[in-house]
């Protein structure tokens, strides 16, 4: 990876981003008192005296997912190995960071709840705000916010599921989203904890960035901007905290992590020797027609007959795909694609390599059957050289990921060995329930 002068980085990063907009960026002062960022309460860890055992023992991490907000000004690296914000599983999601409101005023020993309103999930539904599904550090992460995250996954589990087995995948998926929200609390104290000031100012000055990326798509209006952040069941002001969060943890994994990669030549050599032939051989390969007569069924000179009228028609120009329906091999239906060595009836692919798009063959005997292959295409394979710059670029890049996504999660396991975590299974359970009151409506095609 290109390594950027720190000064360049720096500047980099202030340039990257918001495209086609004017900007008016806040003093660092300005936003963090506006956003009480410089007033978050200590974590339960941070409190002077002994830090309080924990009541719940976490399983290792799997790599979390890593929240939406663009990647302006980060780690090239980072932006590549994690997923893309957008895309959970497959399906499109916009994934938010939990929210911070502050430590709660004593352990969580049952269901917690705080002052309920009613925001709507989108599409107008409603559920109850102040449902906690999970305390880290102090801090609570809501059932509202576990819900929006998922509102598009759990729509397509629903036009995929009865009832029954919506819950179960509803259950799981949310189960999952509560995790990774546990992770991106700890990431986000951890960069408030160690990031210096100046990368705590550029976070602000992305944020900032954002925030008035989003009025000028809102026509320049704050009041459609915020609106349009209701229409998705949330405060326009939390998802610039949202976008807040997402930059400082994006600077934290570039900053704190990224810097501890190293992949060396060797490994670069080793990855390549290991998957030489799955990916980086390429062979060569023929799509073809088959027409086959069978001698066994029809007689030696009856299926010697049929063959040569087949072989007469296709020099012809008939159309291969209504003589293939003429026989009795459903094997061969369709066009092949063959690849060399690979081919079962071997005197059939020795002609193969001898042709041209467009030829006929004669008449070929094989394992005791007549054939006439029509060449459609052919293409030469090969090998991709190590001394390739474009293979080299790819290995490591791959080796790269691969070890950021192992430091990251190492990270996350040393962060929740450090931190209290409570868990509430009856809050998951009334998290499941909101999400099963939307199912009539996200089943509808």
């Amino acid at each position: 990876m290109r390594m950027w002068p720190k000064g360049i980085w720096l500047i980099a990063l202030l340039l990257a981003g918001c495209g086609g907009s004017n900007p008016q960026p806040v003093s660092p002062e300005e936003f963090y008192s506006r956003h009480n960022l410089s007033e978050a309460p200590m974590s339960v860890t941070d409190q002077p005296g002994v830090v309080p055992q924990r009541d719940v023992q976490a399983e290792p991490p799997a790599p979390p997912l890593v929240p939406m907000g663009g990647s302006a000004g980060i780690s090239e690296t980072v932006r590549r190995t994690f997923p893309q914000p957008g895309e959970v599983e497959g399906v499109a999601t916009r994934p938010s960071v939990a929210a911070t409101t502050g430590p709660t005023t004593g352990p969580t020993t049952g269901p917690t709840t705080l002052a309920s309103t009613r925001p709507a999930l989108p599409g107008g539904q409603y559920m109850e705000l102040g449902t906690v599904v999970a305390v880290v550090n102090g801090t609570p992460i809501f059932a509202n916010k576990v819900l929006r995250r998922d509102a598009t996954v759990l729509g397509e589990l629903a036009r995929q599921y009865d009832l029954r087995r919506f819950q179960v995948a509803a259950r799981d998926r949310i189960d999952k989203t509560t995790q990774e929200l546990v992770y991106d609390e700890l990431r986000y104290a951890a960069a408030e904890r160690t990031l210096e000031s100046k990368d705590k100012e550029l976070a602000a000055i992305l944020t900032e960035r954002w925030r008035t990326r989003k009025i000028t798509e809102a026509g320049g209006s704050l009041e459609v901007a915020r609106r349009r952040a209701l229409a998705e069941g949330e405060d326009f002001n939390e998802q610039v905290e949202d976008q807040h969060r997402f930059y400082l943890v994006q600077i934290y994994l570039t900053r704190k992590i990224e810097p501890r990669v190293q992949v060396t030549a060797g490994d670069m050599r080793r990855y390549y020797q290991a998957n030489l032939a799955s990916r980086f051989s390429q062979p060569d390969k023929a799509v073809v027609w088959i027409l086959h007569t069978d001698p066994s069924d029809l007689g030696r000179a009856l299926a010697m007959d049929k063959i040569h009228d087949f072989r007469r028609r296709a020099l012809a120009g008939e159309d291969m795909a209504g003589l293939a329906k003429l026989q009795n091999s459903p094997l061969f239906a369709e066009p092949r694609t063959v690849e060399r060595h690979s081919f079962a009836l071997t005197n059939v692919e020795d002609q193969i390599w001898t042709m041209n798009p467009g030829d006929v063959s004669d008449v070929i005997e094989d394992r005791g059957g007549f054939y006439v292959v029509k060449l459609v295409s052919r293409v030469h394979g090969g090998v991709r050289s190590f001394e390739d710059e474009a293979v080299q670029d790819e290995i490591r890049q791959t080796l790269r990921g691969e070890q950021l996504r192992k430091l990251e999660q190492e990270d996350v396991q040393r962060l929740l060995e450090n931190a209290v975590v409570r868990t509430d299974p009856q809050m998951i359970d009334a998290a499941v329930q909101m999400a099963m009151e939307n199912y009539p409506r996200w089943a509808k095609p």
